[in-house]
């Protein structure tokens, strides 16, 4: 089951995905805690749900403890991925010192099995108003055979929709081709690998950080005041483990979207590389 918002999102709870309705391919990913937050607000469109409830429904009932810190720093979670798809997405009101609303348009995609989605040309859309008797089990379930709260638009869908399995057959495609290049190349017996320049920046605890971007103009007070901001939302070990940390940010012209790099290799008493990791994160500008 997936949810469109304001024809403009698609929200994907089962993979924690909001992708944009004209470009699926254009996705971000959701963290668990954020993931089971939207679907608590969407279940609830319209309405202000107390944080005391959001972070019962949402963290307690997982066996959970949820703080008004972790409620807040995942609203802003989901706020900041969908500014970075579309700046139209202002939808979560917050309601001082009571809780949270989402304000949207939301539609319910149900899919189809396999065997039915290939004998099939239209998806199903069921409009905002019965997305209640589908989430809330402590309402009657209100059965309507003429349709009349369930509408069925699957003529003025159809080119969407085929025009959206078209775009996912060459997303497979495409994925296909990387895969099938990138195995062909982890097969070959040497490897070869272009060294990034990098420079120190400083050393905290057991750990170096290295920047990446130091040809990009910046001083080195501003890519360690960067390093550190960035580096600090990974809670990476420097106390225990020595580990070199390398880092670039990545800022576009228009200074909304940003991206950052960090590469933290663990350090074997050998004095080489024994381990390496890659975080690639995307965020938009503070809401």
């Amino acid at each position: 089951m997936k949810y469109v918002i304001n024809m403009i999102v698609v929200f994907d709870p089962k993979e924690k995905t909001l992708a944009l309705f004209n470009n699926p391919l254009n996705t971000v990913k959701l963290s668990n805690p954020a993931s089971r937050l939207f679907l608590e607000l969407i279940k609830n469109n319209g309405e202000t749900i107390p944080r005391e409830d959001l972070l019962k429904n949402v963290w307690e009932d997982y066996g959970f403890t949820g703080s008004n810190s972790n409620l807040n720093s995942y609203i802003s979670e989901i706020r900041k991925n969908l500014s970075s798809l579309s700046a139209d997405l202002t939808i979560i009101k917050t309601i001082p010192k009571v809780g949270f609303r989402l304000e949207a348009d939301i539609q319910v995609s149900l899919q189809e099995s396999p065997e039915e989605e290939n004998n099939a040309d239209t998806d199903i859309i069921i409009s905002e108003s019965d997305i209640n008797s589908l989430h809330r089990k402590d309402r009657p379930r209100v059965e309507d055979p003429e349709g009349e709260n369930c509408v069925l638009k699957e003529h003025r869908n159809n080119h969407v929709n085929k025009w959206l399995k078209s775009r996912i057959f060459l997303g497979v495609i495409f994925i296909f081709l990387l895969l099938s290049f990138y195995i062909f190349y982890l097969s070959k017996r040497t490897v070869e690998i272009s060294q990034e320049p990098y420079s120190y920046l400083y050393t905290t605890g057991k750990c170096k950080v290295f920047s990446l971007g130091y040809k990009l103009g910046y001083s080195k007070a501003t890519l360690r005041e960067m390093a550190e901001q960035d580096i600090s939302n990974e809670k990476i070990d420097c106390q225990s483990v020595k580990q070199s940390i390398f880092h670039r940010r990545i800022m576009p012209e228009n200074n909304f979207a940003k991206t950052y790099f960090i590469g933290v290799c663990s350090i074997a008493p050998s004095g080489k590389y024994n381990h390496c990791l890659s975080i690639i994160n995307h965020y938009g500008a503070s809401i």
